[in-house]
């Protein structure tokens, strides 16, 4: 016999088992969303802190280079390390400007800029991120090491 509620006696107090259906339905509504966005934004994150690492290091060896020749190879191969040692294996695209007249003019600034297209996990979509870092060549850099 089903409980009756005494202040309304034509209302029954008790469904069992509907409530964990409607619990578990609701969840997987709420959740599998919720757990794929996360796993997005944090897939985008750990990118764009890669990609600010890599430009970074790169900008650093870029203004340390010991000529205009070996300027873009020290920056790539710096970014591409960067961004390895975080577990990316998309390819790095690496963009060098320069504001002096030759590069590694004291004073003179250097932009190293790094991109990459990443894939979202669980979602067949992919972004293009990127990142830029400016340093200044030393002033009292000699002409050549």
């Amino acid at each position: 016999m089903l409980p009756w509620n005494k202040a309304r006696p034509n209302v029954v107090t008790s469904e069992p088992g509907n409530a964990v259906v409607e619990f578990v339905g609701i969840m997987a509504v709420i959740i599998v969303p919720a757990l794929v966005l996360i796993s997005a934004l944090g897939t985008l994150a750990a990118a764009q802190f890669a990609l600010n690492a890599a430009a970074r290091d790169a900008v650093r060896e870029a203004v340390r280079a010991p000529d205009e020749t070996a300027i873009y190879q020290h920056a790539q191969e710096t970014a591409e390390e960067v961004w390895s040692n975080r577990e990316f294996t998309e390819p790095l695209i690496t963009a060098v400007s320069c504001q002096g007249a030759p590069c590694l003019t004291p004073g003179a600034d250097i932009t190293i800029t790094v991109s990459a297209t990443v894939p979202i996990p669980l979602i067949d979509r992919h972004y293009t991120l990127s990142a830029s870092q400016t340093m200044k060549v030393d002033a009292f850099r000699a002409g050549s090491p």
